[in-house]
């Protein structure tokens, strides 16, 4: 314990300020604070078994692909829709015997597996309509995810997290482009892009606002899913596609400036370093407009990082 913390207690012992009773107990108390913690053992074999699970994990997959992959093709509709099935079965169990931990690695691992269930239920769908009709791909997208929405909705309710939100936002674009698919039968780049922008934008709005969680991980997968759809639209109209892309990387860096955050604003300088020079050599050739696109590139990673570093000093 420091001294100044003794010589002040005693100080206050003196001058009858406090009670002798309450300085052992302070003293005690910064005695206990002072001394080294000891390992915990129980979190140490947790994170050990959290890393075993998923490399075993991983080596299964790959063993079970390479396994599947010689007789796949040689498989019937039903025994491939049975490999899904127990698969998607043993998740399950495997997510259930660790339903009831509430954090750590267990809820982590629980989380993880209960997200796999699900796209293993959307293989599941999937190879169940190719066993009984011969839908077209546009259908099977749309039922795949109608059938999908609603687990992993309950699931990113319960368990919020980085998998969670994926699966979730994967049943969505899903079920949209689908849907948009089956009652458009010209679907063009165009449409496409814009449907994807759009959805990509209201995620991110939804998590920047807080009514969907959590909200780093809304943010991210937004932004990301609203870039893909401008860079779509780019390819059969340039300009307008690089215009919306920057005018939404310029609002995350905005939003991650004011707030000292790391995502939004990573992503908007991401977003600015690939938009910003197809625009400019849209705008002005190649010729001219390269070199000059790697130059505002440049700068506005720049600009972006002087300004999240200077917000960051002025909070601190």
């Amino acid at each position: 314990m420091e001294t100044t913390v003794e010589r002040a207690l005693e100080r206050w012992v003196e001058a009858d300020v406090l009670d002798h009773g309450s300085a052992e107990r302070i003293r005690q108390f910064e005695q206990a604070r002072d001394e080294p913690a000891e390992p915990d053992e129980g979190r140490d074999r947790g994170w050990l078994a959290e890393g075993m699970a998923y490399v075993g994990a991983a080596l299964a997959l790959g063993a079970a692909g390479l396994v599947l992959g010689d007789v796949w093709d040689d498989l019937a509709a039903a025994g491939r829709l049975g490999v899904a099935a127990v698969a998607t079965g043993l998740l399950v169990l495997a997510a259930t015997v660790l339903r009831d931990h509430a954090r750590g690695p267990a809820h982590r691992l629980c989380t993880l597996l209960s997200a796999l269930a699900v796209l293993g239920w959307a293989a599941t769908v999937t190879l169940g309509l190719q066993a009984s009709v011969d839908p077209s791909a546009d259908l099977v997208a749309l039922v795949v995810g109608l059938a999908t929405l609603g687990p992993a909705a309950l699931l990113h309710r319960v368990r919020a997290s980085w998998p969670t939100t994926l699966v979730l936002g994967g049943a969505v674009v899903t079920t949209v482009l689908g849907a948009l698919a089956v009652a458009t039968p010209q679907l063009d780049a165009p449409l496409v892009g814009i449907t994807l922008a759009g959805l990509g934008l209201a995620w991110a709005a939804l998590g920047w606002s807080g009514h969907l969680r959590p909200r780093t991980p809304v943010e991210v997968t937004g932004l990301l899913a609203g870039g893909v759809g401008c860079q779509v639209l780019a390819f059969e109209a340039p300009v307008l596609g690089a215009s919306v892309a920057l005018v939404v990387a310029l609002a995350a860096v905005a939003v991650g400036v004011s707030e000292s955050r790391t995502a939004p604003a990573a992503l908007g300088g991401l977003g600015l370093t690939i938009f910003a020079p197809q625009l400019v050599v849209e705008l002005l050739g190649e010729q001219v407009g390269g070199p000059l696109a790697l130059l505002v590139a440049g700068l506005g990673l720049v600009g972006v990082a002087v300004l999240l570093l200077r917000r960051t000093e002025v909070l601190s």
